[in-house]
């Protein structure tokens, strides 16, 4: 922490945290999601059948965690429907985290003269 201090001040330091905790979240949602898809490929549907791909399934993450779900992807069974759950409540969370640290960044007690 002190070399992001030294670099951009105590301002930015909250942000960047921020920024990297959202950054492994999102990463290792991902990876828990195409675990569950590589081992049960009916794990994640769409219209056309199950969804394996990394790229549809980094996707699925995103919408999920960010709480837009379109829909077109639809988890099915009991692992799928608790990693989807995760995602979503640790979307939730750290938005607000995310909100938090932007605030408490702007809103320091830094003297101006």
């Amino acid at each position: 922490m002190a070399v992001f201090t030294q670099w951009w001040g105590n301002r930015y330091v909250p942000i960047l945290m921020v920024i990297s905790w959202l950054s492994m979240l999102v990463f290792n949602l991902y990876t828990m999601i195409l675990l569950v898809s590589n081992t049960d490929p009916y794990s994640f549907v769409d219209e056309s059948g199950p969804v394996t791909e990394p790229l549809r399934l980094l996707y699925f993450t995103i919408t999920t965690f960010t709480s837009v779900g379109y829909g077109d992807i639809t988890p099915r069974g009991s692992y799928a429907f608790f990693i989807t759950i995760v995602v979503s409540l640790t979307g939730f969370l750290y938005s607000a985290l995310f909100v938090g640290g932007i605030l408490a960044a702007f809103t320091s007690q830094n003297p101006r003269n």
